[in-house]
């Protein structure tokens, strides 16, 4: 059921801190604050007896204090408590109210108010009636709001009775929307039917989907039947979406049946892939299986491609084949790429061994990157060795290099080092320099050192000069030396000139320091 988040006097008892007093210090320096805590804490404690005589006493002896209004809201609350005649107990906070009207407890007392009216109108004391139209009909809507809650726990016939009617009256979204949470408390179809009704019709997108959760929110077969009138209804999308992930909640094995038609039948795009994903939070194993129909058998290719990502989400095994066999052969080359990337969802050794399958099988290069990549995010401990075959020996450059890109997400920023493995063995120019950008993305001293190496090393102008741009990109002193070395030893005018405005994109002090000794020929 729902659960309403508010607050009345029995819940604030709890939670509600005296203003000003939060320390022992001022304890001891304020006999006001600290006559106030000790009555206080007779409150928490639920000694009514105590408590009252206590906040007697504090009221006539600090009639000034500035919690003086808590003190006399809290008073009549002990004699509530204390089950004193309920009509002095009403005319307790009514006083408090008119007497205290800025008051922070005013709503609370409002609140009581309602709830000691509505008994005492029950009991036969019809004067009482008036009182509680007057605080329903309120134009204020704290006021309101005090009179639904207290009204929430009654729970009878009269009581569903004015919750009713203060829908009919209300014109404030945030009220209406309350009273729709209230409404999911009551049992019955007469609730239900009003709530479905709400659903249907209430001018506000947000009430309407408010109403749509409180019918979720009761369980039971009665609520799906609820929200599948709801959800085949011409009501706005939002309010269908809605409809759709509130019956995923509701522990009915009907849900999987009417998510499932819902995805393979509905023409509107939106509704189907709601409807999909809906279905990936039934925890039911036919949930799984139903995902794979709708994967096979949907005809709107965004719906399929939902149902592929739902699968992979479940992450219990169920769909691995289905996202193979997909990205293996299905027709849809959008399609074989969605399923080779949610592969790289499911985490661990059977998700590497199908994504290798794809990899090998596959005669698009998009398909064998997109492989390479969902590997990279599959957190495979046999992904780092296949991944550097891959970018040191394969044949197209372009998948090479995105199992170096793979590689750097897999590896982090710690082991990069790795990828040096691949600039000794790999004859391609651009997949090593996928392999130093890699190394330059960590910007640490290690990057420094490596890439510093690469300078020994390499003898392409271009590629080095790629380097010298990289060290300049890491903002970092550890870089300097190096560069200021290719400033006095390099034989290419272009990459000296190119270390140089590396040097002044750095910035720092030492990088300064050394641009000014170049310019002085030391």
């Amino acid at each position: 059921m729902v659960s309403l988040h508010f607050r009345t006097a029995s819940m604030a008892v709890l939670a509600i801190a005296p203003a000003g007093i939060s320390g022992v210090g001022i304890l001891d320096q304020d006999p006001s604050a600290k006559a106030y805590q000790q009555a206080y804490n007779l409150v928490l404690d639920e000694k009514w007896t105590d408590a009252k005589a206590a906040l007697e006493n504090y009221i006539k002896q600090y009639s000034k204090s500035n919690v003086v209004d808590a003190a006399k809201f809290w008073h009549c609350y002990t004699r509530e408590k204390l089950n004193e005649d309920p009509e002095q107990v009403f005319e307790c906070y009514n006083s408090f109210v008119k007497a205290n009207p800025k008051s922070k407890w005013v709503n609370d007392a409002k609140s009581n108010m309602t709830r000691i009216a509505y008994q005492l109108s029950k009991a036969g004391k019809p004067q009482y009636q008036a009182t509680l139209k007057s605080m329903e009909q309120a134009d204020d809507e704290e006021v309101q709001l005090a009179a639904l809650y207290a009204l929430q726990n009654v729970g009878d016939e009269r009581a569903y009775n004015a919750v009713v009617s203060l829908y009919g009256k209300s014109k404030n979204e945030r009220l209406r929307g309350k009273i729709v949470y209230v409404l999911g408390e009551f049992a019955g179809n007469e609730a239900t039917s009003k709530l479905i009704e709400i659903a249907k019709t209430d001018e506000s997108v947000n009430v309407r989907k408010s109403a749509v959760y409180a019918i979720g929110n009761k369980q039971g077969a009665g609520s799906i039947k609820a929200l599948s009138e709801i959800i085949q209804s011409k009501a706005d999308p939002k309010v269908r979406q809605a409809a759709l992930y509130a019956a995923a909640n509701v522990n009915t094995r009907e849900v999987v049946a009417l998510l499932t038609d819902v995805a393979l039948t509905d023409q509107e795009e939106s509704i189907g892939k709601a409807a999909t994903y809906a279905l990936a939070n039934v925890p039911e194993a036919d949930a799984g299986a139903a995902l794979q129909k709708i994967l096979r058998e949907a005809k709107l290719l965004k719906v399929r491609q939902a149902a592929l990502y739902a699968l992979a989400n479940r992450n219990d095994g169920a769909g691995l084949a289905a996202l193979k066999d997909v990205a293996l052969n299905d027709p849809e080359s959008s399609m074989r790429r969605a399923a080779t990337n949610a592969l790289g969802n499911i985490h661990g050794s059977e998700s590497f061994t199908a994504l290798q399958e794809v990899f090998r099988r596959s005669k698009d290069s998009k398909i064998r990157e997109s492989a390479l990549y969902a590997m990279g995010n599959s957190r495979s401990a046999e992904a780092e060795k296949f991944l550097l075959e891959v970018a040191s020996s394969d044949d197209e450059e372009k998948v090479a290099k995105a199992a170096v890109y793979a590689l750097g997400n897999l590896l982090g920023d710690d082991r990069k080092n790795v990828l040096m493995d691949i600039m000794k063995k790999s004859k391609s120019l651009e997949v090593r320099k996928a392999v130093m950008y890699q190394v330059a993305q960590s910007k640490s001293v290690e990057s420094v050192n490596v890439l510093t190496q690469i300078l020994k090393d390499e003898k392409d102008p271009e590629f080095r000069l790629a380097v010298v741009y990289a060290l300049g990109n890491l903002h970092s002193d550890d870089a300097v030396d190096a560069l200021v070395n290719v400033v006095k030893t390099d034989e290419n005018k272009r990459i000296r000139t190119a270390a140089v405005n590396s040097l002044g994109q750095i910035g720092t002090d030492k990088a300064r320091a050394a641009l000014i000794e170049i310019l002085e020929g030391k």
